[in-house]
């Protein structure tokens, strides 16, 4: 029983959640070698993330809810740390409970799950927002200050 080592499938659209296939295809070989051997001095971060405390609450369409302890955020994510390996190209919603700074933050949002790596006994989990309401957009950047 061999394993293959997981990707990330997620296609970066503004305002959009889209699942890729894990092979690009022969008609683009250029992002291809971009992926497997990006430049040291590439930055791989669009956004700078930010450390936050609390919980978050993970349930896809249908499926048992899975909790998670919330590591980090950007305007565009957030990871956590879970039990479960959670499948990668699924669409989430997730049930914040941050905290930062002294202040309690809660807002839902769709998210697309494009990380999923073991991390000691648990697993990072990597997750891309959805469309977001101008409420929770607006509860994300108060967050993040």
């Amino acid at each position: 029983m061999s394993e293959e080592p997981l990707e990330n499938t997620a296609v970066e659209t503004p305002g959009a959640i889209e699942a890729a296939p894990a092979d690009p295809g022969p008609n683009r070989p250029e992002e291809v070698s971009q992926r497997q051997n990006p430049a040291p001095d590439q930055n791989v971060r669009a956004v700078t993330r930010v450390p936050v405390s609390g919980s978050v609450r993970m349930c896809q369409q249908g499926g048992f809810p899975q909790l998670g302890k919330l590591l980090d955020a950007s305007n565009i994510g957030l990871s956590a740390l879970v039990e479960l390996q959670m499948p990668m190209g699924k669409i989430y919603e997730l049930q914040v409970k941050a905290f930062r700074n002294g202040q309690s933050f809660e807002f839902t949002a769709p998210a697309l799950c494009i990380q999923s790596t073991l991390s000691g006994r648990s697993f990072r989990i990597g997750f891309k927002f959805g469309p977001l309401s101008e409420e929770t957009t607006a509860c994300i950047a108060t967050m993040l200050r």
